[in-house]
């Protein structure tokens, strides 16, 4: 259902749920607006709640029965009959039936049970009462006009012949949203095609018919193709491969007419398994991976009939090249309101793995227009997993003048002296960035992702994706600048991401600024404590990198020793139910350190009350040890604060501190198949339609419910892709992409909220894709 038909107090509480603080004022405003004679209504109705109601034409012939129990929606006017499963026919005669509001529902007696007939739109709780047993049912009558659409649902656009599909009919109500419609009649244009017989429809033989479904006084259409038995097939989505790699092949097969057809059955052959093996070879997406050098027929047999088939060629790895000695670079000036015929340039500049160890930092030079210029060079703390730099901290002068001019950093040769240091400012006048983006990314400084140039054109949504962030990020920005308290999920990661992706200065600067606000105006202020909604900082370590500010990296150091105290530590991650608990407070429990320890830590220091750690390795290794601990049978993890429910977007984003706790601390045996788990619960709590997770595994009264959260979508990716990039498992890249197509076509972006948590980190999925 759309954003935009979701009720006022749904939609309040979509805002605040998640935030247990928020509670209060929620009950408070639903309350306030029906103490004001406001309409509350109910919950949409669900798929899975039986809805009921009469096709406005008397000719149709259909069975018009609700059992006493159901919730029944009807047009205004029209009639259905109510029974009990109850009672006998002989009690049902001597039943006596009433309405709650005659004006909206009027209930007569009959020879079956009760006869319901809508009045006017309205609400009626219709009663049954016979001797001791009471039944009831709540009725609404609503106007013909509050339905406006109805669709056929249980079809495809392509399906096979001789097969029976289940049909259903599926209404769109103003006031209710999605309606299942068990009342209706179909029609095929083509019943030499497919013919219905009530809701089955039988495909008869190859070609196109117009499919029509009534109900509820609407009619929708939709044009199928009933295709024939495969004759042929290709395979794509691979080449070669090296050994070692992996692959995920895809066939199509057609029929006589060359449409395309749907396999029921696979099975997919390598002619060389010791060159190429198949896992997963009984479905259409298979994994191939390459174990030696050669070649290996891939075949693909659809239904037992016809194959595809494709000669893969498996090459050994060519061995990497030595790493970069000169990196292209611009300068970039972010404060042009001062004028002066020279700018000061004070930047960290991203180092791919491998480019720059600290003992040379010293040699480093730099060249504007080929011409050697005096700077400053030091090494920012943290390093990659080979000892190398994350990034290097590079200061000098420039005139005005050269800003366009090429700008070359050589790893070596240094002739002019070495300037000292001027310390580094959260927002400063100008900086370097790369000119080639993907070289930029590929640094790993804003993590796995692509470039707005690289996206994929294969569907609208991956478009939309960028198009919504350049309508909505500058009107959030502006509207919430002055508010650092609502900067929460981390939009500083966001902004610094798009600078990446785009080269566009203007994200970086917004960045800096929310830093710069975030750490001195609310982080700092409040002793450095901060409650796991908005301990999302791992934006101020790229900030960290990206300027050089000391500032920043001691305000996180602090924030992860704060946290420690007073929402971490063995003692609250394991002792259920004695406080408050859940994975969003472990995973910022564990992803503080780990921010703190990528930035160069070692330790934290004492903040206020909280005690220094001595041994930072050591203490994530017991928070890690304490998460495993915790987790059920099914994968999910419960806790009494949450009524014993699965809190699934928390889940997921545990799983991804876990996910790089393996690749920045300690690749941890136990974490794979630990996030393995997780997400096998994780995909029973997916619902396909309308491509959504459950915000919970079910109802938790003044916390959450299993009702789905688009908004949420953006947060299940970066722990997806990371076990994605692990496992190589097309179907999690086809959950990923349909996890990320929901969250772009469903997310309230209008609320800051819901844009901070849809842009977070959703824009590493393109990298680990």
């Amino acid at each position: 259902m759309s954003t935009r038909s979701v009720p006022v107090a749904q939609r309040i509480a979509r805002l605040f749920r998640s935030d247990i603080r928020m509670t209060t004022l929620f009950v408070a405003l639903t309350v306030g607006a029906a103490a004001c004679g406001t309409d509350v209504p109910m919950a949409p109705l669900s798929d899975a709640a039986p809805s009921y109601a009469l096709v406005a034409s008397a000719a149709v012939s259909v069975a018009n029965t609700a059992y006493m129990g159901d919730t029944v929606v009807l047009l205004r006017g029209n009639t259905i009959d109510l029974v009990s499963r109850s009672l006998s026919l002989s009690r049902i005669r001597t039943a006596s039936w009433t309405s709650s509001n005659t004006s909206a529902i009027a209930v007569s007696t009959t020879s079956r049970g009760g006869l319901a007939r809508g009045v006017n739109a309205g609400v009626s709780i219709v009663t049954l009462k016979a001797g001791t047993l009471t039944e009831q049912s709540r009725i609404w009558s609503v106007n013909p006009t509050d339905i406006t659409a109805v669709t056929l649902a249980g079809v495809s656009d392509t399906m096979p012949v001789q097969t029976t599909f289940k049909v259903r009919a599926r209404a769109t109500s103003v006031q209710f949203g999605a309606l299942t419609t068990p009342v209706a009649t179909y029609t095929s244009s083509d019943t030499t095609v497919a013919v219905f017989d009530g809701p089955a429809l039988w495909g008869k033989k190859p070609g196109v018919t117009t499919l029509t479904v009534t109900a509820l006084g609407r009619t929708g259409t939709r044009t199928v193709v009933l295709r024939g038995a495969a004759v042929s097939g290709t395979i794509s989505n691979i080449t070669s491969l090296q050994t070692g790699a992996q692959g995920a092949p895809r066939a199509t097969f057609v029929d006589a007419g060359n449409t395309p057809v749907s396999c029921t059955t696979w099975q997919w052959t390598s002619s060389t398994p010791s060159v190429l093996t198949v896992a997963n070879a009984t479905t259409a997406t298979p994994t191939v991976t390459a174990v030696s050098a050669g070649t290996s027929t891939l075949t693909a047999r659809c239904d037992n009939g016809p194959t595809a088939s494709f000669a893969v060629t498996v090459s050994a790895p060519v061995a990497p090249g030595p790493p970069a000695t000169m990196l292209d670079l611009r300068f970039v000036r972010l404060d042009s309101s001062v004028a002066s015929p020279t700018v000061f340039v004070s930047a960290g500049v991203p180092l791919a793995k491998g480019q720059l160890k600290a003992v040379d930092v010293d040699k480093v030079r730099i060249l504007v227009n080929g011409v050697e210029v005096a700077r400053h060079a030091s090494a920012l703390l943290g390093t990659h997993s080979d000892g190398s730099l994350r990034s290097v901290l590079i200061q000098f002068t420039t005139p005005v003048s050269s800003l366009n001019q090429p700008v070359k950093l050589e790893f070596g040769n240094r002739t002019l002296a070495p300037l000292n240091k001027v310390t580094p400012t959260a927002t400063p006048a100008a900086i370097i960035s790369y000119i080639n983006l993907d070289e930029l990314i590929a640094t790993g400084i804003v993590g796995p992702t692509k470039s707005r140039a690289s996206i994929p054109n294969t569907a609208t949504f991956w478009s939309k994706y960028e198009s919504d962030w350049n309508t909505w990020e500058s009107t959030h920005y502006n509207a919430k600048l002055q508010s650092y308290f609502d900067q929460y999920y981390d939009r500083i990661s966001a902004y610094f991401g798009f600078w990446a992706r785009t080269g566009n200065a203007l994200y970086f600067a917004r960045g800096a600024e929310l830093t710069k606000r975030y750490r001195d105006q609310y982080v700092v202020p409040n002793g450095y404590g901060l409650p796991e909604w908005q301990a999302f900082i791992d934006g101020m370590a790229t900030h960290y990198w990206l300027t050089g500010d000391d500032s920043t990296r001691n305000t996180v150091l602090r924030a992860a020793s704060a946290f420690e105290f007073t929402r971490g530590s063995t003692n609250n991650m394991v002792n259920d139910p004695g406080g408050w608990m859940d994975n969003r407070v472990m995973g910022r429990a564990l992803g503080l350190k780990i921010a703190a320890f990528q930035m160069g830590a070692t330790s934290l220091p004492a903040t206020g009350s909280a005690p220094a750690i001595a041994d930072l390795r050591a203490a994530m290794a017991t928070d890690v040890n304490d998460i495993l601990s915790t987790q059920k049978a099914d994968g999910s993890w419960r806790f009494t604060s949450q009524c014993g429910q699965s809190s699934n977007f928390m889940t997921a984003m545990l799983t991804g501190v876990l996910g790089s706790y393996y690749d920045n601390v300690t690749p941890d045996a136990r974490i794979l198949p630990t996030v393995t788990k997780a997400w096998t619960f994780l995909r029973t709590q997916w619902l396909p339609t309308p491509r959504v997770f459950k915000y919970y595994s079910g109802l938790c009264t003044g916390h959450g419910d299993a009702t789905p959260g688009s908004d949420l979508n953006g947060l299940f990716l970066e722990g997806l892709g990371w076990l994605y990039k692990q496992t190589g498992d097309p179907t999690l890249r086809t959950l990923g992409d349909e996890a990320y197509r929901g969250g772009v076509e469903q997310t309230y972006l209008q609320g800051y909220k819901q844009f901070n948590q849809q842009y977070m980190l959703s824009w590493r999925w393109l990298g680990y894709r």
